[in-house]
């Protein structure tokens, strides 16, 4: 079962999602903050891609891809969602390093389609 890093600040939002990657097959795990996430990946380098919200505290998702691609490079694939991007965040986002840009609300048909593309 692969494992698939949840960042999502929203308790809400990060059970939700959480559901619908078991529901998918997929092993989450969770984490509230980019910085939180940078860490549980470095702790689990057996993660086969990070799904993230762009605006979280601490660290946001934007912060976390840049420091994600400097210190471990392009081998895992992130994901990345939002309500609040522009067309040109979006495009520094995947300049940046992430691999894709997913549509909002995020769905188990949206995820499904995502993970079986880039895994």
């Amino acid at each position: 079962m692969k494992k698939i890093l949840l960042v999502e600040d929203s308790g809400t939002n990060r059970k939700l999602y959480g559901q619908l990657l078991t529901s998918l097959g997929y092993f989450p795990i969770l984490a509230g903050n980019g910085l939180r996430g940078l860490n549980t990946y470095e702790d689990n380098p057996d993660i086969a891609c990070i799904i993230t919200d762009c605006q979280m505290p601490e660290m946001d998702g934007p912060t976390m891809v840049n420091t994600l691609r400097t210190n471990h490079g392009k081998d895992v694939p992130v994901l990345v969602y939002s309500s609040f991007q522009s067309v040109k965040d979006v495009g520094e986002l995947l300049d940046r390093g992430a691999t894709a840009f997913l549509p909002y609300p995020l769905t188990r048909e949206i995820l499904k389609e995502y993970l079986e593309r880039y895994l």
